[in-house]
């Protein structure tokens, strides 16, 4: 289903990859501001028992990496227009642990620019979960009385301590290396300066306030049925903004032994719980369509929550190691080889998930767009995903 008779080559190439298995379904908005050109829907679910329930309007995604700029990111920026962070904090202004490593390369020289620049030095990744859940397995051989770790507050609290040993890969400031983990420290130092958890500041300071009644991180809370399967559920959410039977699957996990659905892919983010600056939003493609023209507007002077001179900051290009693509919170096309497609504009700015979402924004012709899928649930090879990216991106901007 699509609105309009615009953007036919883009939906046929939507069309196309559902019929050829890369993705169930997917949803996807073109937009000039805060206004539609187009919006499109196309396969289902994809949920062996909601095989024919199809992709629609209020379909909530797994948007995975799209955390890092509209959830973490934004929310830096609005500490950051309200003086409460510089950009050019050192994290150990913050928390003197972060800098208790091993020698090397100078850890106490990481700033938030940096760690929103992904030019901190610190690895892409790390396998935290694996950390969490071994700790875990020793304190219950050793019969010793804890409070879980896995999927808890207090697993978040063990990975902000691995995060803190976790050793720098170059100095700072000298290259881009995208990293998990740096957006793992951004979210801990917007709970430490509010006192509040990421998902409650970001749904008060953002979500809220540009009436997102669909985008929701998805926090875990220990189960409270003794016969249940599993340790952990979802919690409650304000307004019932996550309901598992409209949000689309992503396929099985091998390390928690259950299904995906209606709680965070990512393994890290699991283990703490849900709700992570890496990762861990959850929305509909109208509310990323809203919180994309947030952005866009803002830039202009014209937003509701974020401050002009603060996007335009982070969207500068001057302050990035020789080389990076890598803006603050965001990502540009690379040089060769986007999947943002070959007709987009230099200046353009967006950014991946791993689960098959993304946001282009076309700065030049004023014009961005939103794909999210469930790639994740069909086990497709990634280099035939990224073609279909860039096949629908030159299908849209070929009509713009």
């Amino acid at each position: 289903m699509s609105t309009g008779e615009a953007f036919s080559a883009a939906r046929a190439v939507l069309d196309k990859a559902v019929s050829d298995d890369l993705t169930p379904g997917a949803a996807a908005i073109v937009a000039r501001g805060a206004d539609v050109l187009a919006e499109i829907y196309t396969g289902t679910l994809g949920l062996e028992g909601d095989a024919d329930m199809p992709v629609g309007p209020h379909t909530i995604y797994d948007l995975s990496s799209l955390t890092k700029p509209l959830a973490t990111a934004a929310s830096i920026m609005t500490l950051v227009a309200e003086g409460v962070i510089d950009l050019d904090a050192q994290v150990i202004d913050f928390f003197r642990s972060f800098s208790q490593t091993g020698p090397g390369h100078d850890k106490a020289r990481v700033t938030v620019r940096h760690l929103l620049g992904h030019s901190s030095g610190l690895p892409a990744w790390l396998p935290f979960h694996e950390a969490v859940a071994e700790i875990q397995k020793v304190r219950e051989a050793t019969g010793a009385v804890a409070p879980p770790l896995f999927g808890t507050e207090q697993g978040k609290r063990a990975v902000y301590r691995l995060a803190d040993a976790a050793q720098l890969q170059a100095q700072p400031g000298t290259r881009a290396l995208y990293s998990d983990v740096g957006y793992i420290v951004l979210g801990r130092i917007v709970e430490l300066v509010t006192k509040h958890p990421l998902h409650e500041y970001a749904r008060t300071r953002i979500f809220q306030p540009l009436r997102l009644r669909e985008t929701s991180f998805v926090p875990l809370v220990p189960s409270r049925d003794p016969d249940a399967a599993a340790s952990l559920t979802v919690s409650k959410h304000v307004d019932g903004v996550i309901d598992p039977d409209v949000t689309a699957p992503c396929g099985h996990s091998i390390g928690r032994g259950t299904p995906v659905r209606g709680f965070v892919h990512d393994d890290n983010a699991y283990a703490m719980g849900g709700v992570a600056g890496h990762a861990g939003l959850f929305a509909t493609v109208r509310d990323v369509h809203g919180l994309t023209a947030e952005f866009v507007g803002a830039e202009k002077d014209n937003g509701r929550v974020l401050r002009g001179e603060v996007v335009r900051a982070c969207f500068d290009t001057s302050n990035r190691p020789p080389g990076a693509t890598w803006l603050l919170g965001w990502d540009t096309p690379s040089v060769a080889g986007s999947t943002a497609g070959t007709k987009i504009s230099a200046s353009a700015v967006g950014h991946l998930g791993f689960t098959g979402t993304s946001v282009w924004i076309d700065r030049e012709r004023g014009v961005h767009v939103v794909l999210l899928t469930n790639r994740v649930h069909r086990d497709t090879a990634r280099e035939k995903f990224n073609e279909l990216r860039v096949q629908f991106h030159d299908a849209v901007f070929a009509e713009v």
